[in-house]
């Protein structure tokens, strides 16, 4: 099913990583199958939750579910930042590039090599690269990084980006 999605939706799958879901899915099966009686962390099944409502409305048009609990909410927040500033990322890559970008790393290289953003800015989209990749695995300490003033850093940063290849199509966090 998921190269079946890469092959013929890959444009609604901004801010969607499949080996991530491949990897969560195969963290499920391992529990289900040889588990013994283990079950998955709280905090691996709201973010493989948050990346599938991240996916529905992409694919489908309207959202999956509403959001439960605060924390749950502060993780959709972030998962749709990601997803806004991915796209406006992707898009400067595009205007700047013959090429398609591959990944987030791809699109970053090529803004980076191509000088239109100072080396702070740089810098600053890797550290909510890698804060959404330790969000994504669980890693320790990460979702404690999560909040509105990041969140709003990370939308802040998806304008900008916007602004400078001049589209403005975030999407909306409502």
């Amino acid at each position: 099913m998921l190269d079946a999605l890469e092959k013929h939706a890959s444009t609604k799958l901004l801010g969607i990583d499949l080996g991530e879901i491949e990897w969560y899915h195969r963290l499920r099966n391992q529990l289900y199958h040889q588990g013994n009686g283990l079950t998955v962390e709280r905090d691996k099944v709201e973010v493989y939750a948050q990346l599938a409502n991240t996916l529905f409305p992409n694919l489908f048009g309207s959202k999956l579910v509403e959001s439960v609990s605060s924390s749950s909410e502060l993780l959709g927040d972030f998962m749709n930042a990601w997803t806004a500033l991915e796209v406006e990322l992707g898009r400067l890559t595009m205007a700047i590039s013959s090429k398609p970008p591959r990944s987030p790393i791809d699109s970053m290289r090529i803004v980076r090599n191509a000088n239109i953003l100072s080396p702070t800015q740089v810098a600053e989209l890797e550290s909510f690269r890698h804060l959404r990749n330790g969000v994504v695995h669980a890693m320790p300490d990460a979702r404690a990084s999560l909040t509105r003033e990041v969140i709003d850093r990370m939308m802040s940063c998806a304008k900008r980006l916007s602004e400078v290849h001049g589209t403005d199509a975030r999407p909306d966090l409502g």
